[in-house]
């Protein structure tokens, strides 16, 4: 089953202390204008509608995003738009600009940091735990006489948390979505507070390479 064509596209930030940085976006909406932007729920397939997603001043991105970032880079905000960088300050955190620019047009194409990021606004965003499973047995085949218990993987399971728009909250159990950098998921519990037995769970879908398709980060030590 290709995932691809039927995964709507969302976006999430780790919600692990230490792993998250802030943009500041100077000419952006204000935090409480209550402002959002129209995107595709499938880039290749207009036909699959579209969904809002929370913009303002402030963005929440991957740290590992951020690093090694100077004033005067353009950035891309993955289905918002580009970013000059004005300003990186001492705990890491950047300052810029928001550059109307047309999609595909050569600055975003040169761009080497396209950021998938999450409007830190937090009465809208919600927790979400990530599950991450490996191979139960680390050697790929058995000889003849060798016990399975000596090869069993200890490190076959991991979980962290990440932050994702309020968008989320409709998805149902079993939903099929794409984390944009992260991979294909499937919804084992949906979404009903922000309590600890509330928030959305999902598991990562395996795509048999061997590393996760994560791009972003992976809580596996094999990894």
């Amino acid at each position: 089953m290709q995932l691809d064509p039927i995964a709507k596209r969302f976006m999430a930030v780790s919600n692990v202390e230490g792993d998250s940085s802030t943009i500041t976006i100077n000419n952006a909406p204000a935090m409480d204008s209550n402002s959002f932007i129209s995107t595709d729920n499938l880039p290749k397939d207009p036909k699959a509608g579209k969904r809002l997603v929370r913009i303002g001043k402030q963005v929440l991105v991957e740290k590992s995003d951020v690093d090694g970032i100077v004033v005067g880079e353009n950035i891309v905000l993955m289905r918002w738009g580009l970013v000059t960088v004005t300003k990186v300050n001492a705990d890491g955190s950047v300052e810029g600009d928001f550059k109307e620019t047309e999609a595909g047009s050569d600055e975003i194409k040169k761009a080497k940091r396209k950021m998938t990021w999450i409007c830190d606004h937090k009465q809208s965003n919600i927790r979400i735990t990530l599950f991450e499973f490996d191979n139960l047995i680390n050697k790929p085949s058995l000889e003849e006489g060798e016990n399975f218990k000596d090869f069993i993987n200890e490190n076959n399971k991991a979980s962290f948390e990440v932050v994702g728009d309020a968008g989320m909250k409709s998805l149902k159990e079993h939903d099929i979505i794409q984390l944009e950098r992260r991979g294909f998921f499937r919804v084992d519990r949906a979404y009903s507070g922000e309590g600890e037995e509330e928030g959305l769970v999902l598991i990562l879908i395996p795509d048999g390479k061997a590393k996760a398709m994560s791009t972003i980060v992976s809580k596996l030590a094999h990894r």
